[in-house]
């Protein structure tokens, strides 16, 4: 019978934490100590201040930076970069619940043996793809954890053909806080699960609410960003953009800012994507 874990169910949760642990583990061994390339510099401001970073503001790791940045006897850039070192780790708990709800037997078949799941996606882990960002001060670690968090949530749900509104609640809000982190990464998972969650619907699996509370619980987690409008007036601090008035709030959130950033073609789009698939071999 599967316990839980993060409140997700997990057949072999002592192998799934000791094998989140490990990769903990390896990432703080390795991690930057200081800051380093891409939006780090950035990250680290706006969590030491307060502040407001590039759209969309990344509210919710701008506040948990904020936290770790000032635990006491713990240097504040080391402790942003071993948040995403953790968050990174724990994405081993909800990938495992997820990978254990697709091979979950049917009735009346036997049981497979899932102590492996666990340590194959530590050892993922370690791919370079995956453990850069989780070495350095960066998002996207976070918004991956509540990104599978939601996965895993709904994925079990579904094949429980769960009649109760709490686990489309929670997957909402999953997705809503992965938002706050990421928007691509939420919206990668919500748009992927879209399809299964209408067809439950259709087919009388999930009750039809399920929809409507899966939104409210997503507009919850999105409630973060009214961290944007706490702070876009501070002068004291970075604040990109200054969102105060209706026109910067618009530009902010449309990220208009970043409307030059873009591929010149789709041949250039396709070799960038074969030259990511040759790298990660």
């Amino acid at each position: 019978m599967a316990k839980r874990l993060l409140g997700l169910p997990l057949r072999s949760r002592r192998i799934t934490a000791a094998s989140a642990l490990a990769l903990f583990v390896f990432y703080v061994s390795t991690m930057s100590r200081s800051l380093s390339m891409y939006d780090s510099p950035e990250l680290a401001m706006v969590a030491e201040q307060l502040g407001l970073g590039h759209p969309f503001g990344q509210p919710l790791h701008t506040i948990l930076g904020a936290i770790v940045s000032r635990l006491p006897g713990l240097d504040p850039l080391v402790a942003l970069n071993a948040l995403s070192a953790l968050f990174g780790a724990l994405s081993v708990i909800p990938a495992t619940s997820f990978a254990e709800a697709l091979v979950r037997p049917d009735a009346g078949s036997a049981e497979g043996d899932v102590r492996y799941v666990a340590p194959t996606i530590a050892l993922l882990g370690i791919h370079p793809a995956l453990w850069e960002p989780a070495t350095r001060i960066e998002v996207y670690p976070l918004a991956v954890f509540f990104a599978l968090w939601a996965a895993a949530r709904f994925a079990n749900a579904v094949l429980d053909e769960e009649q109760q509104p709490a686990p489309y609640f929670a997957t909402g809000l999953g997705l809503g806080l992965a938002a706050s982190a990421n928007v691509v990464c939420a919206f990668g998972v919500a748009f992927a699960m879209t399809p299964r969650l209408l067809m439950g619907i259709a087919r009388q699996e999930i009750p039809r609410r399920a929809l409507r509370v899966l939104i409210g619980g997503g507009l919850l987690g999105l409630s973060t960003h009214l961290y944007v409008f706490l702070v876009a007036g501070r002068t004291d601090a970075v604040v990109w953009g200054a969102p105060t008035t209706g026109q910067a709030i618009v530009h902010y959130f449309t990220a208009a800012d970043f409307a030059s950033k873009g591929v010149e073609s789709w041949s250039e789009w396709g070799t960038h994507v074969g030259e990511l698939f040759f790298w990660s071999l």
